[in-house]
């Protein structure tokens, strides 16, 4: 999944997320995300929830739980609730 590449951020669950950049449409109208995962490198992120697309805005977060659940996130409620994880912290293989 693209997500797994994402850097991985803890509050108290651990989730992948990833900052969106542009909300953009296919040429059959749905709407998509463009997340950037890392600063300076883009892609989309198509999804089938509706809900999470209305609420989705630039500068929020594209979040993936480790159930596959997908969600959106305000910038700053994510960025108050959650810090970025490095790879050698227990947990972040998940």
């Amino acid at each position: 999944m693209p997500h797994d590449t994402w850097p991985r951020y803890q509050s108290y669950k651990i989730v992948h997320a990833a900052k969106i950049v542009r909300v953009s449409e296919d040429d059959e109208g749905r709407k998509y995300l463009v997340v950037a995962p890392t600063e300076g490198a883009e892609e989309p992120f198509h999804t089938t929830e509706l809900a999470m697309m209305d609420r989705a805005e630039v500068g929020g977060y594209a979040v993936v739980y480790h159930d596959g659940f997908r969600s959106v996130s305000p910038a700053e409620a994510f960025e108050t609730g959650y810090r970025l994880m490095h790879k050698y912290e227990k947990g972040y293989d998940r």
